[in-house]
């Protein structure tokens, strides 16, 4: 005969299991919490004010298991989840990346880019003629952040003379492979370091008149990028899991007309995820060819979603526009799974 259980005081064996049970999906409680309690009620010890050890672990492994487990094992359900892990994944990684990106040394403004580019030209000796350096992007929107210090046609001017200026200013040569004298191209390159993390990366080319200097400086990939970037990942990846198990429980109580619904905005959501994560996978493939090459530029997850150019085809903004789309549309349809009305015989003391 079922023993019916008396409210107990607070800090009770009854309460330890109600809190030990937030660890299922709030649906499956108000379906099960109630029969749950009372085995575990019957089935403890009297006299216990706390749950055993194993009764502990039993429901917390149970209630995770529970809150992975997608609802009816149906193949569209499970396709949903899938998709929504690796969507989710890449968005988390972008957001880890801008986050790591934060951590950057800053960058150089244009006219401190402007400065640089005349110690390389030796301005004022000789007033070479120098095109202006190329503006600075800011972080917010370069990829790759660098300004050039145009064609250097003084004669008698050396790349061993500039490089002899600029360790002056605090820069130490990496590397540094002269442009071929015999023949036209960008056959030469150097690369210089700083010590607060900033990378100067020139490239050498002779033309009939002259030697052309092309300069990029960009910041070093901080310690805190990569975990950041993998944790954030990480995080998505679950989010996208876990939230696609809770919307296909919640769904089994919802009318016809709102599981078409949420249906319609997870699958426009999942499409237009599509090219940010298409783009984010590029990048992704582009970091870690250079992941062991602290000279070589960053480029970093989130660039695809700064407001540049990107693509060969579309506005500038189209891939945040994407991201963004797909974002509302998948909030919208959690949304309203979560305003679903409880069925009388699902409410219980449980529910939460």
């Amino acid at each position: 005969m079922t023993r019916t259980v008396a409210p107990a005081p607070s800090g009770s064996l009854e309460n330890w299991f109600r809190r030990l049970l937030l660890a299922y999906p709030g649906p499956y409680r108000r379906r099960h919490g109630g029969e749950i309690l009372t085995t575990l009620m019957e089935t403890t010890e009297p006299g216990r004010r706390r749950p055993s050890r194993a009764d502990m672990t039993d429901l917390i492994v149970g209630g995770v298991r529970q809150r992975f487990r997608v609802s009816g094992r149906r193949p569209a359900v499970l396709l949903a989840a899938v998709l929504a892990t690796v969507a989710l994944g890449a968005f988390g990684a972008a957001a880890g990346s801008w986050w790591g990106e934060r951590t950057f040394t800053a960058l150089p403004s244009t006219a401190e880019m402007d400065r640089l580019a005349d110690v390389i030209a030796g301005k004022p000796q000789g007033a070479p003629d120098k095109l202006p350096a190329g503006p600075v992007l800011s972080a917010s929107t370069a990829e790759i952040v660098g300004g050039g210090t145009g064609l250097i046609t003084t004669p008698g001017w050396t790349a061993d003379q500039a490089l002899a200026r600029i360790a002056e200013q605090g820069w130490e040569l990496r590397s540094h492979k002269a442009a071929d004298a015999e023949e036209l191209g960008c056959s030469g390159e150097f690369v210089a370091t700083r010590a607060d993390g900033l990378v100067l990366r020139g490239d050498e080319c002779r033309t009939e008149d002259g030697l052309l200097v092309k300069t990029t400086v960009f910041a070093r990939r901080s310690g805190a990028y990569l975990p950041l970037t993998v944790a954030g990942a990480l995080a998505g990846a679950l989010a996208g899991w876990l939230l696609t198990a809770g919307v296909s429980y919640r769904m089994r109580n919802l009318s016809s007309l709102r599981r078409a619904t949420i249906g319609i905005l997870a699958g426009a959501g999942l499409a237009g995820a599509a090219l940010p994560v298409v783009a984010v996978c590029a990048n992704t493939r582009r970091l870690l060819t250079n992941l062991d090459d602290s000279t070589a530029p960053v480029y970093v997850l989130h660039a695809p979603l700064k407001p540049l150019w990107y693509f060969s085809f579309g506005p500038s903004h189209m891939v945040m526009a994407a991201a963004v789309a797909s974002l509302l549309c998948a909030f919208t349809a959690v949304a309203l799974s979560r305003s679903g009305t409880v069925t009388a015989a699902e409410q219980t003391p449980l529910a939460g």
